[in-house]
Parts: C-alpha cells; sequence; structure tokens
C-alpha cells in the first residue's frame, strides 16, 4: 500500500513541508536525494515545477537530513540535445 498526504494552502513552502511530515517517515536522513523537476517548458504550474514547490522541498530534504540534493532535468521531450563522442568529432 501506497501512503500520501494532502495539504491545502496558499503557501507552496510550508505546504510542501506539511505533506512530507505527515508521511511520518524519514527515507533520507544520510543519504543523497535525486528529484525530478518539470522545467522543461516554459508553461506556468501546473505545467512546470513552481519555485516555492522547489524550495519547500529542498529545504525539508535538508531539515531531514538529506547530505546531498541532485536536481534532475532533461532539455526537452526528445534526444534531440543528446550529444556524442562522434557529434564532438571525437
Amino acid at each position: 500500500m501506497t501512503t500520501i498526504s494532502l495539504v491545502k494552502t496558499s503557501d507552496r513552502i510550508d505546504g510542501v513541508r506539511k505533506a512530507i511530515v505527515l508521511l511520518a517517515t524519514n527515507p533520507v536522513k544520510g543519504k543523497t536525494v535525486v528529484l525530478k523537476l518539470n522545467f522543461n517548458s516554459g508553461d506556468p504550474f501546473p505545467g512546470s515545477t513552481h519555485n516555492d514547490t522547489l524550495r519547500g522541498i529542498i529545504k525539508t530534504l535538508q531539515a531531514m537530513g538529506a547530505i546531498k540534493v541532485v536536481l534532475a532535468e532533461r532539455s526537452g521531450p526528445r534526444d534531440s540535445t543528446r550529444i556524442t563522442n562522434y557529434d564532438l568529432g571525437l
């Protein structure tokens, strides 16, 4: 069974913190955490991750003892920007 939490708020930073606290677990203490964001378009929320939501997640993970937070993203829906050794002439 998957546990979820739901918080209604106008303060994204505090809402993220409250939602994570409601889960009553800390799987990040002493670990590196990778976050997959949605920054691959100029669309406003909910089409892209809101900066305040990101800020709230990172601050909460740090407070929970994550030793490192890595932000993962890609440049778009295709691999059109993938660079290979061949493309570099190597």
